[in-house]
């Protein structure tokens, strides 16, 4: 059975994919919001702006997911559970997320701390001392992170089993917030298997990627710059086709090193983050300044098929997307012919024009952006009706 994704819902505010595919026992959807689309395409959106923008994400994708307001509806508010994995966890802020989607107030909320170190050729985690957890009997928990190699979520996971088996505590529902890579479905694949051994009210295990389903960056990549184990790329993986329309809005989207960088750093220590992203754009200035050409930069890191006709450009799309509006695909057809017109295409071919380009980009991360989010808080349990 080949992967596919399958439209569940589409407003302005969310668009919900099913992953269709032959695997793991695991429910898992791709989300898609204007704020996530931001945060994956705009580096410069950092600090306290960002994580507004993961929240009201967050809020957005709790009250469209299908299969929300049903554990909503089935479980009282004292059971449901947060799991903050520090630092980059704290970012997706589930805790307030679940009180603005559907008004709940008497959830718990538990803390663990884990800091990857590289040793040799893979990360380990060092550093997961601190640990605040307070589960409730049957609860169902939701996890929020970004995952590359998945170290700090398998490692995370095997600690809250050991503590929910050493206290009797059982668990209902995992609920997995990502932007990440595949990785993640190995480890929760097995954790949902010992979940089930370990506790006769498991229900099962959601995956939620926001945006898509990214490609890890490992040894031997064909990219001129890259960190291996830690950047994820925006091809040759599963896209939302909403995020892939946005990689027309400009021209610098789909060349970031990364799609989302340090998620810690970003909110939390501002400087190193933006002269991570600084220098990266450096290093493609000065590949520029030695002749390589932007038309040469969006083939390697956006590179898309030809298109002869809008009739193949269907055949294709229609094999990874089901049920898609044909509006989008008609928005996205028109952004591939724009870019690729005959006049661009000459033009790219510069060397020049990617010096030029980087010069621009540079200038806006020294400016970064503020874009705050507010989002009105649902009333107690009738949020949930309003979702369906």
């Amino acid at each position: 059975m080949p992967t596919y994704l399958q439209k569940e819902k589409a407003t302005p505010a969310a668009s919900v994919y099913r992953i269709c595919q032959e695997g793991p026992n695991l429910s898992c959807y791709i989300v898609s919001t204007p704020e996530t689309r931001q945060i994956c395409n705009c580096p410069q959106l950092l600090g306290c702006a960002y994580t507004d923008a993961l929240r009201a994400a967050m809020v957005s994708a709790l009250q469209n997911l299908p299969f929300m307001p049903s554990l909503i509806e089935k479980n009282p508010e004292t059971s449901l559970c947060v799991l903050n994995l520090l630092r980059g966890g704290l970012n997706f802020d589930l805790r307030n997320a679940l009180h603005l989607a559907y008004g709940v107030n008497r959830h718990a909320t538990c803390f663990l701390s884990s800091q990857r170190h590289r040793e040799k050729e893979h990360f380990i985690i060092k550093e997961d001392n601190y640990r605040k957890f307070n589960f409730p009997p049957k609860c169902v928990l939701f996890i929020g992170d970004v995952a590359a190699t998945g170290g700090t979520l398998d490692n995370g996971l095997r600690l809250v089993k050991d503590y929910l088996e050493q206290h009797l505590l059982g668990i209902k529902n995992l609920v997995f917030f990502t932007i990440g890579c595949d990785r993640v479905e190995q480890i929760l694949a097995e954790c949902d298997k010992q979940l089930c051994q370990m506790s006769p009210d498991y229900q099962g295990t959601y995956v939620v990627y926001l945006e898509g389903r990214f490609k890890m960056v490992e040894k031997g990549s064909p990219l001129r710059l890259r960190f291996e184990d830690t950047d994820f790329v925006r091809f040759d993986c599963l896209l939302a086709p909403e995020f892939e329309l946005s990689q027309y809005d400009d021209l610098t989207y789909p060349l970031e090193r990364c799609t989302i960088y340090d998620a810690g750093s970003r909110a939390y220590d501002i400087l190193a983050y933006l002269e991570d992203v600084r220098e990266y754009w450096r290093d493609v200035k000065n590949e520029a300044a030695g002749g390589w050409s932007l038309y040469e930069a969006l083939k390697e890191r956006w590179p898309e098929s030809e298109y002869s006709d809008y009739k193949t450009f269907i055949k294709a799309k229609t094999a990874t997307w089901q049920g898609v509006d044909n509006d989008i695909l008609h928005k996205l057809y028109q952004a591939y012919q724009r870019r690729w017109s005959e006049p661009f295409s000459s033009q790219s071919r510069s060397a020049e024009v990617l010096l030029r380009l980087c010069e621009a980009h540079l200038a806006r991360l020294n400016a970064p952006m503020v874009a705050p989010f507010f989002v009105t808080p649902a009333t107690p349990r009738e949020s949930v009706m309003q979702c369906r």
